[in-house]
């Protein structure tokens, strides 16, 4: 079998197929334009700004998509007509509650990774079972639906029927390879470019194509409204003890930490004691961003310490000595966990190519 032909930008271009090849063209912003298959069948893709796919032509018909966000509500054909309506819950992706095709409503019932296993009809009465491997080749299904929502179907994942592959928003998943067509655009998924949340389809997932989320990941599953979870809650509650630091210093380096939890996605202060769960973070960025905030709260910390005048120079000497310390001590904490978010990126990069 020949082997796969890639763009300089590293985009498949053309596959062998038992029955021929197949051959891709990419856009300037490497989303998906066209694939032309060995039977003759051209199949073209048209984007918006947000490189959403906003129609798909097959032959003499179209598909085109209308999305609220990041989610599909309509597809409609060449005429205008809506073909399927969906529903979903307010979420950034998913949940997809049910369809409504061919005048019928089918409900979607998904597993605990977000893979339908069957549909039911209003009746109640099962419409379609399927059972998958880890990565999303099917292994056995019953019934005839049509549905596309699939593998992760919760999330909307999109089964692209001519190319046998998922659509994931900004890249297509090819999942009996367990890879994507094209490279991570924005490189957060690994070592691998190509790989699928680093060879862990048990654990994570990909709704934006761009960046796996995992199960202790605060936007995983995404609330309502789309983007992470809220830190604000636990992260109040864990940067508490600063306040210990006294009424002026520790007021000061507890307002910096709360600050940290708002504007993440790896704040400073105590909430970075979870920092050795993650598997996709840049250590760098984040030693440098801890240790500028931490600075500029040392700054301000013995700033505060003027109000202390007027008790005298002891205690001025005293509250900038604490700020000083407290300051030391908190890039020293930068850079420990650092250190150990560099040992732990290590181990993330040995469990797999992805």
């Amino acid at each position: 079998m020949a082997v796969p032909a890639y763009d300089a930008n590293g985009n498949l271009v053309a596959e062998q197929q038992p029955t021929g090849t197949d051959t891709y063209t990419w856009g300037y912003e490497n989303e998906l334009l066209t694939v032309f298959e060995p039977d003759g069948t051209l199949v073209t893709m048209t984007y918006d700004g947000d490189l959403k796919r906003r129609k798909r032509a097959e032959g003499a018909g179209w598909t085109t998509y209308l999305w609220d966000r990041e989610q599909v509500l309509m597809e409609l054909n060449k005429t205008g007509t809506t073909t399927v309506r969906y529903t979903q819950a307010p979420r950034g992706y998913g949940d997809m509650i049910s369809q409504r095709r061919s005048s019928a409503s089918t409900y979607w019932h998904f597993d605990a990774i977000g893979s339908m296993r069957f549909l039911t009809a209003a009746d109640q009465s099962k419409a379609i079972n399927y059972v998958y491997d880890a990565f999303g080749i099917t292994r056995s299904v019953s019934g005839t639906t049509t549905n596309r929502f699939r593998y992760i179907g919760k999330l909307g994942y999109y089964l692209e029927p001519a190319l046998g592959c998922y659509y994931l928003r900004r890249r297509y998943y090819v999942h009996w390879l367990g890879r994507f067509l094209s490279k991570d655009p924005i490189r957060r998924g690994g070592e691998n470019a190509y790989g699928y949340v680093r060879n862990a389809p048990t654990r994570g997932v990909d709704p934006s194509g761009q960046i796996p989320l995992w199960p202790w990941d605060p936007g995983y599953p995404p609330p309502p409204g789309g983007g992470g979870a809220p830190w604000t809650v636990p992260c109040e509650v864990k940067c508490a003890p600063l306040l210990a630091l006294g009424p002026v210093p520790g007021a000061i380096w507890y307002a910096e930490c709360v600050w940290g939890c708002k504007h993440g996605p790896w704040p400073p202060g105590f909430e970075l004691k979870g920092l050795h769960d993650w598997c996709d973070v840049d250590c760098e960025r984040w030693e440098n961003r801890c240790i500028l905030g931490m600075g500029l709260a040392t700054l301000a910390c013995v700033a505060g310490c003027k109000t202390l005048a007027k008790y005298g120079e002891v205690a001025l000497a005293a509250c900038e000595i604490a700020c000083g310390v407290g300051g030391l001590a908190a890039a020293h904490e930068c850079t420990k966990l650092a250190s150990e978010c560099r040992g732990h990126m290590a181990q993330c990069d040995k469990c797999g190519p992805g």
